[in-house]
């Protein structure tokens, strides 16, 4: 399973060329953005174990506990040697103090509460979640953290966090062959899966604000017609055709709002009149796109 962007940093990212971020969101887009490359680096580390091994790895797993009236979500579950390891990967840009008891803090001070109620409530979830399953095993949490430019002071031997200079180490040791079959276990997790948390926002579609034109989703530069048939990209070199260009302006709004009725005509209009709204609809008729 590939990696997704989660919704919301799929919202921001669309927002961020077809609007003006305020400061609020793009420091939250930022942080996103840090904590996705973040995943993505861990990913390439944990590949090679789970392709030698044939480990089962779960990645952004959204699920309900409290019977339904509480959500979380992990970003790794990793089923290795008959344990269960949850990796929660943090790329972040400052350094931070551990006490002896294991709690995080800002250098200034302040206590991290977002990391120090982290541990026990994942750990607490997924253990109920396994035996619900009919898979009750040992449960090891590592907080992954993946910038080799940070540090974190005060870390132990035995605290139970990895950095890029102890990782390696750690998955040699650990990352090993299961003796059962876990393929079961695997699809019983990800019939429990939400596709999307009950919590997520929904943007107006107010087609005035937006800013108009086809977006690379690459590098978010605006695509340049270059034929009847092909858009490009001055960004990074990425061509397109119009199929392709038109599927970008749905993906769009049903990124903001899948819930909105788009029409043809507004589609054409989102296009800056690129696309007329004659030639989407022959593509909808011919069963190329949905809308």
């Amino acid at each position: 399973m590939t990696r997704k962007k989660s919704l919301n940093h799929m919202q921001l990212d669309v927002l961020n060329y077809r609007s003006t971020l305020d400061d609020e969101s793009v420091l939250t887009l930022q942080k996103l953005e840090n904590g996705y490359e973040g995943e993505l680096l861990f990913d390439q580390v944990l590949k090679k174990y789970k392709v030698q091994y044939g480990l089962i790895h779960v990645k952004d797993f959204l699920f309900e506990f409290d019977g339904g009236s509480k959500e979380i979500q992990i970003d790794n579950i990793v089923i290795s040697h008959d344990a269960c390891y949850i990796f929660e990967v943090k790329k972040f840009e400052f350094n931070l103090m551990m006490d002896d008891r294991n709690m995080f803090y800002f250098e200034d001070g302040r206590e991290c509460t977002m990391l120090n109620n982290q541990t026990e409530r994942q750990v607490g979830t997924v253990r109920q979640l396994l035996s619900d399953c009919g898979y009750p095993m040992a449960i090891h949490h590592r907080l992954v953290f993946i910038n080799p430019n940070q540090t974190v002071y005060g870390m132990k031997k035995e605290s139970p966090i990895l950095l890029p200079n102890t990782m390696m180490r750690f998955l040699d040791n650990y990352m090993k062959p299961n003796r059962r079959d876990y393929r079961f276990l695997e699809d019983a997790l990800n019939e429990r899966r939400l596709l999307r948390s009950k919590h997520v926002n929904f943007y107006k579609i107010d087609l005035d604000t937006l800013r108009k034109g086809v977006y690379c989703k690459s590098c978010s530069t605006r695509l340049i017609r270059s034929s009847r048939y092909k858009y490009s990209c001055n960004g990074c070199d990425v061509k397109i055709s119009t199929l392709d260009a038109i599927k970008c302006l749905i993906h769009d709004i049903r990124v903001l709002n899948p819930d909105y009725k788009m029409t043809s005509q507004f589609l054409s209009r989102l296009s800056d009149g690129e696309i007329t709204g004659s030639a989407i609809r022959r593509y909808r008729i011919k069963g190329d796109v949905q809308y």
